[in-house]
């Protein structure tokens, strides 16, 4: 896990919070990019003036994931990501706990060498009894980091079995993902649809 400090501008932040602003939800948002979104496009074009990100933003995949108070579906999920390299960029945190802080354990599972690995692995430890058997008993083979609007956390999120604590007050933040391995299969397209109904 590796945080990147001060390196999101405010006019950026600014920008995408007015932008989410003009949604309503009542516990928790997810807002996908289906490759003509104004909102998408304007975070892509943006990151490109960071160094960070600059090599390989044309072909990232952005996630927007908004959370409120009372959410009960997306925080405490653990879970692996489809993408070999994560990054959160929080736009907005709660200003007094709990902080929706991100709880990870990196390298708990090896990185999977074809699609129906990473398929068996995913559905087994995102299981709804398995995830609460690691939430109630493993908790402490965790960490947990707190990110700030204006950070960024990077890690391996096909290896990082992570998830979010529950939040005091809205939570928002900009998911970037590099490197699916197993873009192309169909099986793979199948565990996306069916991650993305989950958290709808």
């Amino acid at each position: 896990m590796k945080i990147h400090k001060n390196l999101i501008p405010s006019s950026f932040i600014d920008q995408i919070n007015s932008a989410i602003d003009k949604y309503d939800y009542l516990d928790s948002l997810y807002l996908f990019d289906n490759g003509n979104s104004t909102l998408h496009n304007f975070i892509r074009n943006e990151l490109t003036k960071i160094d960070l990100f600059c090599p390989n933003i044309s072909e990232a995949h952005i996630v927007i994931r908004c959370v409120k108070p009372g959410d009960k579906k997306i925080s405490n999920y653990p879970h692996f990501d489809n993408y070999r390299h994560t990054f959160v960029v929080p736009v907005l945190t709660p200003q007094s706990p709990p902080f929706g802080d991100l709880i990870y354990a990196e390298n708990y599972r090896k990185l999977p060498k074809n699609v129906y690995i990473n398929a068996i692995t995913k559905f087994f430890y995102q299981n709804p009894l398995i995830k609460k058997f690691i939430i109630k008993n493993l908790r402490h083979q965790f960490s947990s980091i707190h990110i700030n609007a204006g950070e960024v956390a990077y890690f391996n999120g096909l290896t990082t079995l992570h998830y979010n604590n529950p939040v005091a007050a809205e939570r928002r933040s900009v998911l970037i993902h590099y490197e699916n391995p197993f873009k192309d299969s169909m099986l793979n397209k199948i565990i996306e649809y069916f991650g993305k109904l989950n958290v709808k």
